[in-house]
C-alpha cells in the first residue's frame, strides 16, 4: 500500500493535487450532511456569522429580484450600499452563493460556499507548495496541516475574513508568478481583492509586499538599489489595481472616512510591553502547539488582540524549531523573517498600519501563520530531520514541553488569583494545556524509541483530533439561530403577511428568532446594529433614544419590543412568539396569527411624521433620563428633535417632570410579635404558591424558623445569612425561636416551576392605572402579573396593560438563587401613562402617503394648521448628505439623531415632493476605473510587444 500510493500518487503532481483535492472535498461533503441533517449551518460558532451572513442572502435576494440599488433600505435604518461592502464580498465565492440560491435555501447556500472556501484554499496552498518544486510528501503532509490549523479557525469567526483562507495562497502564488516574469497578473488579482474586500485587500497588499520582498532578497539580491526598485514597481502594479478598483473602493473610503462611526484604541508608539510580551506568549508558545480549540484564539488578552492564530501543532512547532539550527542562506533569510514579525507583534504602530483602522487590530497575525508552513517545508525540503543531531532534537523537545509546564504554571496562578468567570476559563484551558502535553510526552517517547511509525501515527492522530474539534463547534447547537428552520418559518410567516413594497412600514421580530431591527425584515438579523463600521447618523440615533448601549437599537435598555417606542422606531408590525405573548392590546389589533406566532398591527402606526416644534439634539443627548424615559419619549413626541441652528420652528426647552419613580421591592418586611410564649408571624395572602421558596433575613441571631401552612408545619434549613423555606401551599404563619425579643424580619418569595428558579414581587395596591412602564433593576427580563386567582397576564418588556386585570403579583423570568439571594432587585416604574394613548400630539397632516424606489423617496400630505412655521418632516431612512432634493421650498436636514428630516416652507400646503439617494465618490470612482482598466489594457499590450520583440531578436 505503501509503495502503491508512493508510485501512484506522489509520483505525478496532477494526482497529488486531486488526492488532496478529493479527500479535502469528500470531509467536507460529509461534514456539510452531518450540518444539514442537524438543520444548522457552517458558522463556527460566532455571533459575527450568524448576524452577517443573512446580509449577504439579502443581497441575494435583491440581485435576483432586482431590487439591487445604492440605497438599502432593510438594513437596520437604511444605509449606502457601501456601508455594506465590507460584509457583501464580489467575487467567485459570492457567484457560487447566488448559484446554489436557486435550488436551496440562502443560509445552505452560504453554509456550502464556505466550505467550498476550505476545499479552494487548501487546493491551492497545496499548488503553490508544488511551483516551489517541494516534493509531493510535503505537499500532501503541509495542505493537510493547513486544512487543520489555527487559521482555519480563527479566519471564520468573520465571515469576510474566511475567504482569507483561499486569497492566502492564492496572494503568494500570484507573487510567484510574478516573480517569475507574469507581472500581468498582479494589478488584475489586486482589482479582484478590492471588489472582494476593500479592507482585507488593503492587509493582502502589505502581506504580498512583504513576501515580495522576502523571495527577492533570497533568490535574486543584487543590491539594495535594485531591490529598492523592483519594491517600487511591485507597489506600483499595486496602485495601477488601486484605480482599477476604484469605482468600489473611492465610494466605500469616503463613506467610512465621511459617514461612519467607529471606536477607536488609544495607544502609545511603545505600548504596554507587559501586555505584548503576553501577546508574544500566546503567539509563538501557547498558541502554537496547543490544539485549535475554539477558545484558543480569545479571552486571553484585550478584544484587539484577540481573533487570530498560530497554530501549526506541537509536531509543526518541533520541525519550526530545527530552522535554528540550519546554516543554509534561506534559512537565516526565514530567520530574520521570523525576528522581524516578533518586532512588529511587539510594536502596536505596525499592528495600526498592517490593518488600516487606527486601532492595534492583531488579527494580521493569522497571514504568519501560512507562512510559518513555508518555513517548516524549507526544513523538510533540506532533510534536516536527518541532518539535526539527534542531541539537538530533544533539546528543542524538550524546550517545548518545558514552556508548556511553565504555561500550566501560569493558568494556575491566573486561576487561583482570577475572578470574572477565569476560573471556569482557566480550567478550560488547563485542560487543553494538559492534553498538549500528552501529545507532546507522546512525541518524546515514540522518537527516543525510534519507533517511527508509531510517531508518524501520533502526528496522524493528532491532526485529525483538532479537525474533528474544528469542524464539530459549527453544529454543536442546532437551535435558535444556529438553526436554519428558525430563518424558514419566519421568512415564510413574514411572505403570509402581504407587506406593501413600498410603505417601508417596519417589522419588530422577537423572542425565537432574536430581535430584529430590520426595516423590512425580509431576512433574519440579530437584535445589535453590528458593523464594523458603522454609519455615524445611527450612532447619534442611539445615542439619543439609548445612549447606556451603543449597539443596541431597542430603546432605553428594553430588550424587546415596547409599543410605547412604536414612533420612534416607526414600527408598523410586530412579530412575537405565541407562547410568550398571547393577547392582543386595544392598540396593537391582532393581524396575523398560526400555530407559532402572534402578528400585531399597530394602529398608531404613521408613514412618516410632520413636527412644527423642535428641541436642540445637544440638550437631549446630555440628559440622564435612564429612569424617566417614559416622559423622555412624551416629550420626544411633542416635538422633533434637531442640531443647533436657526429654525421658523417653535422652540420647546427639554425640560420633564422630575418626580421620583415608583419602586416595588422583592424583600418585603414581617412583623414578629410574641405569641403563646413564641415568636410569631402572620403570612397572608400566600396561598397562590403551589411550589416554591421564603428566603428569611433576620437582623438578629435565630435558632429555628418554620413556617405553617395547610396544618403543616416544615422547618427551614440556614443557608448562610438566610433561612430557606421550602413552599407548596399556602402560608398562613411564620414561627421563630430565638433569645431575641425584638426582631425585624424581611423575606423573598420565591417560585419554582420545573427547577426554574422565578422571583416573586408582591404588587397588591401598588398599580392603580391602566397602563404602567416599568424598568427591572439588575435584569433585563419582563414579568409576569398575577391575580389573586393564580390568572396570567404576561408583559411586554418594560411595559404593561392591566386593562380588565387585578395584579396581585409580579413575577419575573428564570434567575439564578444567586441572584435572589444576595442582589437587591426591585421594579421601578410609572404609573397612570394613559396619556400616551389618549392625548397622542396633532399630527400637522393628513392623507399622508409615502413611496419608495430604488433610489428614491417621495412623500405626500396635506397640510392641517394655518400658522407662520415652517413644518420638519421625518422619514424613516437615515440622514445623510448624500440625499439630495432639487425642488425649491425643501431642505434636507438630520432629525431625531440620525432620520433623514425635510424642511417644508411655510406656504407650502400640498406638499408633494421626492428626495434621490446618490452616493458619494461614485461618479469620480467610475472615472478612475475605466482610467486604470485602460492603463492596465495599454500596459499588457505593452508587454506582448516588447515579448514579440524579444523573441524575434532570439530568432534573428
Amino acid at each position: 500500500m505503501k509503495n502503491w500510493f508512493k508510485d501512484k500518487i506522489l509520483s505525478d503532481n496532477k494526482k497529488t493535487l486531486l488526492f488532496i483535492s478529493l479527500c479535502v472535498f469528500s470531509l467536507l461533503l460529509v461534514y456539510q450532511i452531518i450540518l444539514f441533517a442537524s438543520g444548522t449551518y457552517f458558522n463556527s460558532s460566532s455571533d459575527d456569522i450568524l448576524q452577517y451572513s443573512p446580509i449577504l442572502g439579502q443581497y441575494i435576494e435583491y440581485f435576483k429580484s432586482g431590487n439591487l440599488s445604492f440605497y438599502n433600505y432593510s438594513n437596520n435604518l437604511g444605509a449606502s450600499v457601501f456601508a455594506d461592502m465590507y460584509y457583501v464580498p464580489i467575487d467567485i465565492f459570492s457567484f457560487f452563493t447566488l448559484i446554489f440560491s436557486f435550488i436551496c435555501n440562502d443560509i445552505i447556500a452560504f453554509s456550502i460556499v464556505e466550505l467550498l472556501k476550505i476545499l479552494f484554499g487548501v487546493s491551492t496552498f497545496a499548488f503553490f507548495l508544488q511551483k516551489c518544486k517541494y516534493k509531493n510528501w510535503i505537499v500532501v503532509v503541509l495542505s493537510f496541516v493547513y486544512l487543520c490549523v489555527g487559521g482555519s479557525w480563527v479566519l471564520s469567526v468573520f465571515p469576510t475574513y474566511f475567504s482569507l483562507f483561499f486569497y492566502l495562497p492564492c496572494s503568494l502564488l500570484v507573487v510567484k508568478y510574478y516573480c517569475e516574469g507574469k507581472k500581468w497578473m498582479l494589478p488584475l488579482y489586486g482589482m479582484l481583492l478590492i471588489l472582494y474586500n476593500f479592507y482585507n485587500a488593503y492587509s493582502l497588499f502589505i502581506f504580498m509586499g512583504i513576501v515580495f520582498i522576502v523571495v527577492s532578497i533570497r533568490d535574486n539580491y543584487k543590491g539594495m538599489k535594485v531591490l529598492v526598485k523592483d519594491v517600487c514597481v511591485f507597489c506600483a502594479h499595486i496602485i495601477l489595481s488601486v484605480f482599477m478598483g476604484m469605482a468600489i473602493l473611492l465610494p466605500s473610503v469616503l463613506y467610512i472616512l465621511k459617514y461612519s462611526y467607529r471606536d477607536t484604541t488609544n495607544f502609545e508608539i511603545l505600548f504596554d510591553f507587559n501586555l505584548y510580551f503576553k501577546m508574544i506568549y500566546k503567539l509563538f508558545v501557547y498558541e502554537a502547539g496547543s490544539l485549535n480549540f475554539v477558545d484558543g484564539v480569545g479571552e486571553f488578552t484585550p478584544y484587539v488582540q484577540n481573533h487570530f492564530s498560530y497554530y501549526i501543532g506541537i509536531i509543526g512547532i518541533f520541525v519550526f524549531s530545527l530552522l535554528f539550527y540550519m546554516k543554509d542562506r534561506t534559512s537565516r533569510i526565514y530567520k530574520w523573517t521570523f525576528g522581524a514579525i516578533v518586532l512588529f507583534a511587539i510594536f502596536p504602530i505596525f499592528s495600526v498600519i498592517f490593518t488600516g483602522v487606527g486601532t492595534a487590530y492583531l488579527r494580521w497575525l493569522c497571514f504568519v501563520n501560512i507562512g510559518s508552513l513555508c518555513f517548516v517545508a524549507h526544513v523538510l525540503e533540506q532533510g534536516v530531520w536527518d541532518k539535526v543531531s539527534a542531541k539537538q532534537k530533544v533539546v528543542s523537545l524538550l524546550v517545548i514541553v518545558g514552556l508548556y509546564f511553565i504555561s500550566l504554571g501560569y493558568h494556575l496562578i491566573v486561576m487561583i488569583n482570577g475572578g470574572d468567570n477565569f476560573y471556569a476559563k482557566t480550567v478550560y484551558y488547563i485542560s487543553m494545556l494538559l492534553v498538549v502535553l500528552v501529545f507532546a510526552a507522546m512525541y518524546f517517547v515514540f522518537y527516543l524509541s525510534k519507533q517511527k511509525s508509531l510517531f508518524y501515527a501520533i502526528i496522524l492522530i493528532e491532526f485529525i483530533v483538532v479537525l474533528l474539534i474544528n469542524l464539530s463547534i459549527p453544529f454543536g447547537k442546532a437551535k435558535g439561530l444556529h438553526n436554519v428552520r428558525a430563518y424558514e418559518i419566519i421568512d415564510e410567516t413574514l411572505d403570509k403577511l402581504n407587506i406593501d413594497d413600498n410603505s417601508l412600514d417596519r417589522v419588530f421580530i422577537g423572542d425565537s428568532a432574536k430581535y430584529n431591527n430590520s426595516r423590512y425584515s425580509d431576512v433574519l438579523t440579530n437584535e445589535a446594529t453590528f458593523h464594523s463600521f458603522l454609519t455615524s447618523s445611527i450612532y447619534d440615533y442611539q445615542n439619543l433614544y439609548n445612549k447606556y448601549d451603543r449597539v443596541n437599537l431597542v430603546l432605553n435598555n428594553l430588550r424587546g419590543y415596547s409599543p410605547l417606542y412604536s414612533r420612534s422606531n416607526n414600527y408598523k408590525y410586530v412579530m412575537v412568539n405565541k407562547e410568550l405573548y398571547d393577547y392582543t392590546l386595544d392598540y396593537l389589533n391582532l393581524y396575523y396569527e398560526d400555530d407559532q406566532f402572534i402578528v400585531y398591527e399597530n394602529t398608531d402606526y404613521q408613514p412618516f411624521y410632520v413636527y412644527e416644534d423642535y428641541y436642540i439634539y445637544d440638550e437631549v443627548a446630555s440628559l440622564n433620563y435612564k429612569k424617566d424615559y417614559i416622559e423622555f419619549q412624551k416629550k420626544l413626541f411633542k416635538g422633533v428633535v434637531l442640531e443647533e441652528g436657526d429654525y421658523n420652528l417653535n422652540y420647546r426647552e427639554f425640560s420633564y417632570d422630575d418626580s421620583p419613580t415608583k419602586y416595588i421591592n422583592y424583600e418585603n418586611q414581617l412583623m414578629i410579635e410574641e405569641d403563646e410564649g413564641g415568636l410569631v408571624g402572620a403570612l397572608k395572602g400566600l396561598d397562590f404558591l403551589q411550589k416554591g421558596y421564603i428566603f428569611f433575613r433576620f437582623d438578629k441571631d435565630v435558632e429555628m424558623v418554620k413556617i405553617v401552612g395547610d396544618n403543616i408545619e416544615r422547618e427551614c434549613i440556614q443557608e448562610d445569612v438566610f433561612y430557606k423555606c421550602s413552599v407548596d401551599g399556602s402560608v398562613e404563619k411564620v414561627i421563630v425561636k430565638s433569645n431575641e425579643h425584638d426582631l425585624s424580619a424581611y423575606y423573598r418569595i420565591v417560585l419554582d416551576v420545573d427547577d426554574d428558579l422565578y422571583l416573586v414581587f408582591d404588587t397588591k395596591d401598588q398599580f392603580n392605572s391602566k397602563y404602567i412602564s416599568y424598568f427591572l433593576s439588575d435584569n433585563e427580563s419582563s414579568i409576569t402579573l398575577l391575580d389573586s386567582n393564580n390568572n396570567k397576564r404576561k408583559c411586554w418588556v418594560g411595559f404593561c396593560s392591566l386593562e380588565d386585570f387585578d395584579a396581585r403579583f409580579a413575577v419575573t423570568s428564570v434567575l439564578d438563587e444567586a441572584v435572589i439571594k444576595y442582589q437587591n432587585v426591585n421594579i421601578s416604574y410609572q404609573d397612570d401613562i394613559s396619556y400616551y394613548f389618549e392625548n397622542q400630539v396633532d399630527l400637522n397632516a393628513t392623507n399622508k402617503e409615502l413611496t419608495y424606489d430604488n433610489t428614491a423617496v417621495n412623500i405626500k400630505y396635506e397640510r392641517t394648521t394655518s400658522n407662520s412655521n415652517d413644518q420638519v418632516v421625518v422619514i424613516p431612512v437615515t440622514y445623510s448628505d448624500e440625499w439630495y432634493c432639487e425642488k425649491e421650498g425643501y431642505t434636507l436636514i438630520k432629525a431625531n439623531g440620525g432620520y433623514l428630516g425635510i424642511v417644508v416652507e411655510n406656504g407650502i400646503t400640498s406638499i408633494d415632493v421626492t428626495v434621490k439617494f446618490k452616493p458619494s465618490g461614485v461618479t469620480v470612482g467610475m472615472i478612475g476605473s475605466f482610467a486604470g482598466i485602460g492603463t492596465y489594457f495599454i500596459y499588457i499590450t505593452l508587454l506582448k510587444i516588447k515579448k514579440k520583440d524579444k523573441n524575434n531578436f532570439v530568432e534573428e
